[in-house]
């Protein structure tokens, strides 16, 4: 029983990671859709800020670089490069 129920809590913590996982990939996609338009820099920046908690709560490093370099690149095209280069030296700490 023991055994069964530590692999049914794994499944759940699997399963809730890919979901947050799949749900972060989603804001970024959208922030890159915002991010074509120099217009709606800020609503990039909105929806990338909005993944960034959830790839730290499942502690994915894949995501959190992606999320770092979305933001440094949407600061780079605003035009405030020191934002931009802390967004990406955040994604080595």
């Amino acid at each position: 029983y023991a055994k069964t129920k530590c692999d049914a809590e794994k499944a759940l913590f699997d399963s809730h990671n890919g979901i947050s996982l799949r749900l972060a990939t989603v804001l970024m996609n959208i922030g890159t859709v915002y991010l074509n338009k120099k217009a709606t820099y800020d609503k990039a920046l909105e929806y990338y800020f909005r993944a960034l908690p959830i790839c730290e709560s499942i502690k994915d490093n894949d995501a959190l670089g992606t999320v770092y370099v979305n933001l440094g690149e949407t600061y780079y095209k605003k035009g405030e490069k020191v934002k931009a280069l802390e967004a990406l030296l955040a994604k080595y700490q």
